[in-house]
């Protein structure tokens, strides 16, 4: 019975210049960094436009609320 075995990948030059683990270290990382600065990016640029969606939000619920009951 022969079983597969899977082939190596071949190392990046960045894998062979720094090491796997600091590699992989440094991926995750940025990573990290990548979604903080989406979250950054996605942050409104005005105050006001969260705290007016929260409030509609709020109407919203207590008119429906009072509408159930």
């Amino acid at each position: 019975m022969r079983l597969a075995i899977p082939a190596r990948r071949r190392l990046t030059t960045l894998e062979r210049l720094l090491g796997r683990r600091r590699v992989r270290r440094l991926r995750r990382r940025l990573g990290i960094a990548a979604l903080g600065t989406g979250a950054l990016l996605l942050r409104p640029r005005s105050r006001w436009v969260p705290v007016t969606v929260a409030t509609i939000s709020l109407l919203a619920g207590a008119a429906l609320v009072a509408a159930v009951r």
